[in-house]
């Protein structure tokens, strides 16, 4: 037991120290590399504004000069997808996905009559015009075919 205790006691570390702060058995980033990122540590976050990102565009460069426009939102706000020839059952998905987050109760739809049974279940009308930016818990109605031979 002496024995054990004399080897663990004289065993060095060999090779340059770690530098302050390091912990130890980790190995320390090179020179001009960030340091790992840390495990099983909590971060304190806060919510920041959220800024829609903006619609797709082929150049990104203005002239020296041009106005440009910034839309900032307060993070309340969600962008409304188009809907249009969506299912009915995979509404509320798509507006989830978007962004939008108010109860089931706030999704109501309407029927709309129509001769051709391939779109039977389709979304062919919505009450908020896609890519308006509109209130996370927004009511939202949408209009669904339903099969009719009269108009």
């Amino acid at each position: 037991m002496a024995a054990a205790r004399d080897r663990h006691a004289t065993a060095t570390r060999t090779g340059p120290a770690p530098p302050a702060g390091s912990a130890p058995g980790r190995p320390t980033p090179a020179r001009g590399h960030p340091p790992p990122p840390a495990t099983g540590r909590r971060v304190a976050s806060r919510r920041c504004p959220v800024v829609p990102p903006p619609p797709p565009r082929r150049a990104t460069q203005q002239p020296k000069g041009s106005t440009v426009t910034l839309e900032v939102s307060r993070g309340n706000q969600f962008r409304m997808p188009d809907l249009t020839g969506t299912r009915y059952s995979d509404v509320a998905a798509a507006l989830q996905r978007a962004g939008w987050r108010a109860p089931p109760d706030q999704l109501t739809r309407h029927d709309v009559k129509t001769p051709d049974i391939s779109r039977v279940d389709q979304v062919t009308q919505q009450s908020v015009p896609a890519g308006q930016a509109v209130s996370r818990d927004t009511r939202v109605d949408v209009g669904v075919n339903v099969f009719s031979l009269l108009p």
